[in-house]
């Protein structure tokens, strides 16, 4: 059995990805922002609300992964990210044929692109929905290819439900199917867009239902349909622009990024290029398994360049199919240049340069721990703990990592405009953790901001004690408690 596995490159490839992202995710780090909220969901959905908060405009995955592995007193943190990478391979495997379906011969180079970019390698070690949702998404793409459509639209509402802009590829690929109907007049396949549907219905209308029982008491101004799609709607208010424009919207942002940082940009000129010069090249690229890729690539493109919010992770769910774009077109280029002869040099290259990104972010994360205040981190986050062992009441909190930590109920305070309103509001409220700089006024001529940032600060003096205060990431923090 090994030795057929170890026969195939691709396998081998697979093999040395996963150990370098395996070892990278056993190094400690800072959790990120978004990391902690969804631990934190997975604390309240399986303490049953008893503990931590939930954010409903999050998919509910991520959520549910972190919180079987707590419920079972497992590290939530390391299992989630061990069954990431096993997701994360899953999907290279499946970019890997999707790529050799389309041009032989393409596969590795169109993996390895991928694997490469520093965008994808740096988030292998984070619990992040983007790479998740990808990764599902090349898998479901896979069998929408071979015609699988009730699969396909079950796995991509495992990616929906991971990373909702997922959702966009499984209606460009809805749309394909729709027009085929139309095109070929052939009516009896409607039934492969209904079991494409019913695929994605599968797991997405009972989350529907089930958020809709949790929040009908919450949102009672709420009509019925804004209440089922009340986690789509906020997630969306969370990144949308009221406009696009080109320049402050991310547009020109995202070229950079791709021309700068990955270099598909330029492979997608290469394809043009191509698909201009040489006419059996054009005949290629004319196919339906290329075109489709090229229309995820380009409306995943304007979409993520029409946020309001925008950084190179937001991208992760169209690099697959730029990806793929990539790895076909230096094939095809070498092809008609002669020089097929070199591919296995640049798939050496492109292994190099994998273990190369890989043994720097290693490096780098080692690094940096040595110089994070770990210590003073947890001391802090651990301190209701550590002082009051017996304690599961409210507390109010500027960091969702406080939750990482701790097993209370907390509610956020929500920066300087809204800490002194939720305190008023939440008086049951023992202790409060906030850094400076979340609850300061950076703007001093936004009087109103001056104003609720003073009430907050006189609220703590008179009704707070101070009882821990520390620094660490540049910044002060401090812990009240009621007195």
């Amino acid at each position: 059995m090994f030795k057929k596995i170890f026969s195939k490159k691709i396998n081998i490839i697979l093999i040395i990805i996963f150990i370098l992202i395996t070892t990278y995710s056993m190094i400690n780090y800072m959790p990120y922002w978004d990391e902690a909220v969804y631990i934190n969901n997975g604390k309240y959905l399986f303490s049953l609300t008893e503990i931590s908060t939930y954010e409903y405009q999050r998919p509910p995955i991520m959520g549910i992964l972190t919180g079987v592995f707590w419920v079972l007193g497992l590290n939530e943190i390391l299992f989630t990210k061990i069954l990431l990478s096993i997701i994360f391979i899953l999907g290279l495997l499946y970019l890997f044929k999707i790529s050799e379906d389309i041009k032989k011969g393409s596969g590795i180079i169109t993996t390895l692109i991928y694997a490469s970019l520093p965008t994808i390698s740096l988030f292998t070690n984070r619990v992040l929905t983007e790479l998740p949702g990808s990764a599902l998404s090349i898998i479901g793409y896979y069998f929408f290819t071979k015609k699988k459509y009730i699969l396909s639209g079950l796995i991509f509402s495992l990616a929906f439900l991971f990373r909702y802009p997922t959702g966009l590829i499984f209606g460009i690929l809805g749309i394909f199917l729709i027009i085929e109907v139309i095109k070929k007049r052939k009516f009896k396949n409607l039934k492969n867009i209904l079991k494409y549907g019913i695929g994605f219905s599968i797991l997405v209308i009972p989350f529907i239902i089930i958020n809709y029982i949790f929040i009908r008491n919450e949102y009672l101004t709420l009509s019925l349909i804004n209440k089922l799609l009340l986690p789509f709607i906020n997630a969306s208010k969370m990144v949308a622009a009221n406009s696009f424009d080109l320049v402050t919207n991310g547009f020109l942002y995202y070229i950079k990024y791709l021309f700068y940082e990955n270099f598909l940009l330029v492979f997608f000129i290469l394809f043009l290029i191509l698909g201009i010069i040489f006419k059996k090249s054009r005949k290629l690229f004319l196919k339906k398994k290329v075109i489709i890729p090229i229309v995820i690539s380009i409306i995943g493109y304007l979409y993520i360049s029409s946020l309001v919010h925008y950084e190179p992770r937001y991208f992760i769910v169209a690099l697959p199919f730029f990806s793929i774009i990539a790895g076909v077109s230096i094939i095809e280029f070498l092809k008609r240049i002669k020089l097929i002869k070199i591919k296995p040099i640049i798939e050496i290259a492109l292994i190099i340069f994998v273990i190369a990104i890989y043994i720097f972010l290693i490096k780098q994360q080692i690094m940096n721990n040595q110089i994070t205040e770990f210590k003073e981190i947890e001391e802090y986050y651990n301190y209701v703990k550590s002082i009051d062992k017996d304690y599961r009441g409210l507390v109010a909190v500027d960091n969702p990592v406080f939750g990482i930590y701790n097993e209370n109920k907390f509610i956020y305070l929500s920066g300087p405009f809204y800490a002194a309103y939720i305190l008023e509001n939440n008086p049951s409220v023992k202790y409060v953790y906030f850094e400076e700089r979340t609850i300061t006024c950076f703007n001093k001529e936004d009087k109103e901001c001056i104003e609720k940032e003073e009430k907050f600060r006189n609220l703590m003096s008179q009704k707070y004690d101070l009882i821990y205060t520390t620094n660490f990431q540049k910044s002060t923090q401090y812990i009240y408690k009621l007195k």
